[in-house]
């Protein structure tokens, strides 16, 4: 999940970039906010869709940004990798 987001974060860097350099040009300034509404999407995704392993409760929704330390409804505890 760190992953995502650092990938996420450069692309959006990459972007921003695109953007100070051709920034007349207008499909390259709705290519990004497409782009950065995309990566929004896509890691809200990635964190709503965690599940417990135990009782399949959605654990992504527990916390903000990263997983929990355990299980809200049956008490599991996740190792940390």
């Amino acid at each position: 999940m760190i992953r995502y987001y650092a990938l996420a974060t450069a692309a959006i860097l990459a972007g921003a970039a695109l953007t100070f350099t051709y920034s007349d040009t207008p499909w390259i300034r709705r290519s990004m906010l497409v782009g950065v509404i995309g990566l929004m999407v896509a890691g809200a995704f990635v964190q709503f869709r965690e599940r417990c392993p135990r009782c399949a409760a959605r654990v992504g929704a527990q916390t903000r940004l990263l997983l929990p330390g355990k299980c809200k409804k049956c008490g599991v505890v996740f190792d940390a990798p």
